[in-house]
């Protein structure tokens, strides 16, 4: 993912292929025109695809973006993904590191997660996304 040097942000346009232009009227008003967020799902979806190939081809091939998954645990800071002694570490590092971490902890929650994704469709992959991590 090539991002602008220096600023650690992607280009403009980049997170979705639109210019702010192009996006006017279409369902990104619902997120409140947020780029940030958008630029983070993008994001995540690169590093998917970097790391995890096999589980990226399923999740494209199932029609699951990481916005369907991921938005909730970024909301909430993974705290409803797992018992306390999942989330307090997170957050530990979240609060003494920096954001990127959260991409950190999708990428290994997915990487737990790999068998019961690769043997569902769509429903079943969103059904286990949403489960608790058991540690």
């Amino acid at each position: 993912v090539e991002v602008e040097a220096g600023t650690g942000k992607l280009p403009e346009g980049a997170a979705d292929g639109k210019s702010d232009k192009d996006r006017k009227g279409d369902g990104l008003q619902v997120l409140g025109g947020d780029k940030q967020l958008l630029q983070s799902f993008y994001v995540l979806d690169r590093l998917v695809e970097m790391h995890l190939p096999r589980l990226f081809s399923h999740l494209k091939a199932e029609n699951v973006s990481p916005i369907l998954f991921a938005s909730e645990w970024f909301a909430t800071l993974f705290s409803r993904l797992g018992p306390p002694s999942f989330v307090l570490p997170v957050w530990d590092v979240l609060l003494l590191e920096e954001p990127h971490y959260l991409f950190r902890v999708v990428l290994g929650v997915l990487r737990l997660l790999r068998t019961v994704i690769l043997a569902n469709p769509m429903e079943g992959i969103l059904r286990e996304l949403k489960k608790r991590v058991r540690t």
